[in-house]
This record gives C-alpha cells, sequence and structure tokens, in this order.
C-alpha cells in the first residue's frame, strides 16, 4: 500500500522531494491530483505504508 505524506503546489517542489527521499533510499511517486489552467495544481507525494515515518523525517529536515 501506498501514503500520501506531502501535497505540493508545483511539479518543480514535488520533484525535489521525491529526489531527496529517493536519494535517502525511499521509492516516491507524485500523484497529480487537480489541475487548472493557471497552475500546476496539487501533486501528491506517496510512499510505501513501510517507509511513510522515514520520509517525514527526511522532509521535515529539508
Amino acid at each position: 500500500m501506498w501514503g500520501v505524506i506531502y501535497v505540493a503546489h508545483y511539479i518543480s517542489q514535488a520533484e525535489k522531494i521525491i529526489e531527496n527521499l529517493e536519494d535517502n533510499g525511499i521509492i516516491a511517486r507524485r500523484r497529480q491530483v487537480l489541475k487548472s489552467n493557471n497552475s500546476d495544481g496539487l501533486i501528491e507525494i506517496i510512499v510505501e505504508e513501510d517507509d511513510i515515518e522515514d520520509a517525514y523525517e527526511i522532509i521535515s529536515s529539508m
């Protein structure tokens, strides 16, 4: 199972977080849930449930 650990407003922000997670050995994916003509919308960053706590720690230290 996968769990949402962060919701980004920009694709560039999501990619930076995903890159940081993967550099720390956590497989992460993005899922666009809302898109408008004027912005990237909302992008959920998801990780496997076993990695959620570690992912939160990594994100909070960014």
